[in-house]
C-alpha cells in the first residue's frame, strides 16, 4: 500500500512517502510556520524521489495533533481536499503517540517521565508526583499515579486549553 503522510503540526513540516513497511522517501523543513507555502512542494519532491506518482498513492495520512491548532488546519484542509477529490481514504495518527512509538517497544515500562525525557521535553518542574514539561510547542503536564490511581497526561495549548488522557 502507497502512503503518502503530512506532518504539520509543529514548527517544522513533514512529508513522506511509505510502502506499508518501509519509508521511501521523507522531507522535513524547519520553516517557522509556512506550511501552507511548502507542504505541497514537499509533496511532489517527495513522489519525485520515491518514483512513484500521486495517481498510485492508496491513502493519506496526517498528523493531527497535539500541536499547533492553524498547523493542524493546513495539513487537514490538505489532505482532506485531495482525498475527496482523487477518492483516496485519509487516516489521522496522534502527533504523540507518532513520537512515543519509536520507543514502546525498548521501553515499555517506563514512566511517563522518563518517556517524555527520551522524547526530548524540556522539563520545568519535576516533583514525586507531578511534573510540567514543553515538547516541541506544547506543554505538558504528568500526573503520575497514586494509590492504584491511573496516570494522567495533560496536553495544554494556546488553542484548545487543557485536556487530560488517561
Amino acid at each position: 500500500m502507497k502512503i503518502l503522510a503530512f506532518d504539520s503540526t509543529a514548527k517544522s513540516a513533514s512529508v513522506a512517502v511509505a510502502d506499508g513497511t518501509h519509508v521511501l522517501s521523507e522531507f522535513t523543513v524547519d520553516s517557522g510556520m509556512t506550511q501552507s507555502e511548502l507542504l505541497l512542494p514537499m509533496a511532489r519532491k517527495a513522489l519525485e524521489a520515491a518514483h512513484i506518482s500521486l495517481s498510485e498513492i492508496e491513502l493519506f495520512a496526517l498528523t493531527t495533533g497535539p500541536g499547533s491548532f492553524t498547523g493542524v488546519r493546513i495539513g487537514a484542509a490538505l489532505v482532506k481536499g485531495i482525498a475527496f477529490g482523487k477518492n483516496i481514504p485519509c487516516v489521522s495518527v496522534s502527533t504523540l503517540e507518532a513520537l512515543a512509538e519509536k520507543y514502546l517497544g525498548e521501553f515499555f515500562d517506563m514512566s511517563f517521565v522518563d518517556l517524555f525525557e527520551k522524547l526530548g521535553a524540556r522539563f520545568v518542574t519535576k516533583k514525586d508526583n507531578y511534573a510540567l514539561c514543553w515538547l516541541g510547542d506544547v506543554s505538558f503536564s504528568l500526573h503520575l499515579a497514586t494509590k492504584g490511581g491511573p496516570a494522567k497526561i495533560g496536553i495544554h495549548t494556546n488553542a484548545t486549553g487543557m485536556v487530560l488522557i488517561d
